[in-house]
């Protein structure tokens, strides 16, 4: 199934992962955890679940969501980069990167560290942008102007006026993926 909004990334996730049929205590990692939604969700399902972000902005606020959503002993989430995870070797049931992939320079060095904390036949699961996404698409000349000094203040004048709110926030380098690409490179691990 395709589900492009991201409210909707969550939902398929968590249903891609109840079709795997884990047994209570199964060990997950949610990689680039952001506000801790999808954390929160695994922990009420019986996952044994850890997590990660390379913001600690986002560690303590997803920290902050699951301890107040019944879990005030939890304590199995840090900052780190998926790129070098501090996990033993076939440590997880489930390693999901949802939006995350597409912010690191190297799939294959991503893929492979993912695959190293994975236990063998185990379950990988990935979100990353399609290049072909109408939403991505459209999203360019936005992405291009706000690049711009000249568009960044433009914006800025606008967000001020229009929205009365404060600055735009500087986008990250994101790359998309050519679907076929990436299937291919998955399929060499």
């Amino acid at each position: 199934r395709f589900y492009s909004p991201k409210q909707n990334r969550q939902r398929y996730i968590e249903e891609m992962i109840g079709h795997l049929n884990l047994p209570q205590g199964a060990t997950v990692l949610d990689a680039g955890c952001g506000p801790g939604e999808l954390t929160t969700s695994l922990l009420e399902k019986g996952y044994n679940v850890w997590a990660i972000d390379i913001s600690q902005v986002m560690v303590d606020e997803a920290a902050k969501r699951i301890n107040t959503n019944g879990y005030p002993n939890w304590k199995q989430i840090r900052v780190g980069d998926i790129e070098e995870l501090e996990f033993s070797d076939s440590f997880f049931d489930v390693v999901v990167a949802a939006g995350v992939i597409e912010y690191q320079k190297d799939d294959e060095k991503v893929l492979a560290e993912l695959q190293r904390v994975l236990k063998k036949d185990r379950y990988l699961i990935i979100d990353v942008p399609n290049k072909y996404c109408p939403k991505v698409i459209l999203s360019r000349p936005y992405t291009w102007l706000k690049s711009q000094p000249i568009g960044t203040a433009i914006l800025n004048c606008l967000k001020a006026r229009i929205l009365r709110r404060g600055q735009i926030t500087p986008i990250p380098s994101r790359r998309t993926h050519w679907p076929r690409k990436f299937n291919r490179s998955l399929t060499k691990m």
